[in-house]
């Protein structure tokens, strides 16, 4: 099965692409951002490439012709661009990149049910990341 991971920069895409890594009926791995993986990949293909360029995004996407795609390829408010850009921006990185994938095979799978809850679940458990961990908010004193 070849597997495409939208948003594969960000801290869910990297590790997801990791724990895919590990299955033996994912035969490739490819995604995109437009930062690099924050942890080594092994089997991974990665491209740099802006979600919001849609030429480049439907050629690479169509190239690798993915059988599922697990879209982690959007942009938290607040962070880069305000809410309204935010959420404008991860609409059009959905519609590119889903699109892509489906012109690419029409029999695609766009899943994130039962297999990625198994992911997200052993992300909880074996990640010590403080991205991950729970902690008691410190009031601010200024």
């Amino acid at each position: 099965m070849r597997v495409l991971v939208t948003g594969m920069g960000g801290e869910l895409g990297t590790r997801v692409a990791q724990l895919l890594e590990a299955r033996p009926e994912v035969d490739e791995i490819a995604g995109f951002d437009f930062m690099p993986p924050r942890r080594r990949l092994r089997r991974s293909t990665f491209k740099r490439i802006d979600p919001r360029d849609r030429d480049r995004l439907i050629g690479f996407v169509t190239e690798f012709a993915p059988h599922a795609v697990a879209h982690f390829g959007v942009y938290e408010p607040g962070s880069r661009m305000g809410s309204r850009a935010a959420a404008a921006s991860s609409e059009e990185c959905t519609v590119n990149a889903l699109g892509a994938a489906h012109r690419a095979d029409d029999a695609i799978e766009f899943f994130l049910a039962e297999f990625f809850d198994e992911m997200l679940c052993r992300i909880a458990e074996t990640e010590t990341d403080q991205h991950f961990v729970t902690r008691t908010p410190r009031p601010i004193r200024r």
